[in-house]
């Protein structure tokens, strides 16, 4: 199908850029007009810079503890390395005691310990007093009444104390077939998560203890609305009487259908002619994230929109 050749030709050229920059090569790193002009992430979720930080600076150095889940979650709703780095990175003062003595420690081992997140605001506000301390990437409503900050400190605070996360991670640890779907439902349910960022996380934890031994790794995603409406650009699937143009691709389809059209891609991707053998073979997760993107590079193409950010190449 013309489509599928369309897709993994996208595909081929973003990650083709991410191996050009990566070699040191000169800039330009493609001929594409779109992809030099706009900002799409790298094909895998693993090769993106924030990804990348929280993996050699968090989450490698606990993969194997319960303790990864928690850091995970926390890492998540922040989203912005600037402001994971004090938290978890940053000695500051034990808040806890009034020892003439002052024990150093990080913000994180504080709450780690106790939940409180005292030491957190207060490293916080000392290095950006005027913020920025997330980023957009996930929409995440602070509580009622209060500052972004504060909303995100109650989040984490009662992730803490009412989501049983130990003994969630302990179980997973302790589970032959931990499962990716199952831990998204159970995410998914806690206050300031949704199923977008629960699979987020998930997907950190393949790549830990928790869930590197689970089966559908390669049968199972969160097809998001990014990655339906990839799916129908490429099916040629066309809502009825939209509202407006860049609704036509979204139709509705059934989850299970989705999923089924998802493993094709999968299973496609470990053809030659769609992706070379020699470079790093597509997961689950990969298919769903590069719909998304193959979605915003469609509407860039036929002039329905256009990414928020632009490519910078010095970056």
């Amino acid at each position: 199908m013309a489509a599928f050749d369309e897709f993994f030709a996208y595909a081929r050229k973003r990650h083709t850029i991410y191996l050009k920059r990566l070699e040191g090569r000169p800039w330009p790193w493609t001929d594409d007009p779109i992809l030099r002009q706009f900002r799409f992430t790298n094909v895998f979720r693993e090769l993106d810079r924030t990804t990348q930080w929280f993996r050699q600076f968090i989450r490698d150095e606990m993969r194997a503890e319960p303790e990864v889940l928690l850091a995970t979650v926390l890492f998540r709703w922040f989203n912005r390395i600037e402001t994971c780095r004090i938290i978890f990175c940053q000695q500051q003062l034990d808040l806890r005691t009034s020892e003439p003595v002052a024990k150093t420690t990080t913000p994180w081992n504080l709450f780690l310990e106790t939940g409180d997140t005292r030491a957190m605001r207060s490293a916080l506000v000392s290095a950006f007093p005027e913020g920025p301390y997330v980023t957009g990437a996930y929409m995440i409503r602070s509580p009622t009444g209060m500052s972004k900050l504060d909303g995100m400190l109650r989040l984490c605070s009662d992730f803490y104390k009412n989501s049983f996360w130990r003994e969630k991670a302990e179980g997973m640890l302790l589970t032959a077939e931990p499962s990716v779907e199952r831990f998204t439902n159970w995410l998914r349910n806690t206050p300031g998560q949704g199923p977008f960022l629960a699979y987020e996380v998930a997907c950190d934890l393949i790549y830990t203890d928790l869930l590197c031994r689970a089966p559908d790794i390669m049968t199972w995603a969160n097809p998001g609305p990014g990655a339906q409406r990839g799916l129908n650009r490429l099916r040629g699937r066309l809502r009825a009487n939209p509202r407006k143009p860049r609704h036509l691709h979204r139709a509705r389809i059934g989850r299970d259908q989705a999923l089924d059209e998802m493993r094709e891609l999968l299973a496609l991707s470990q053809r030659d002619e769609y992706w070379p053998s020699s470079w790093q073979q597509w997961d689950m997760r990969t298919v769903e994230h590069t719909l998304c993107e193959f979605d915003k590079y469609e509407r860039v193409r036929t002039g329905e929109g256009r990414p928020r950010q632009l490519f910078n190449h010095t970056g």
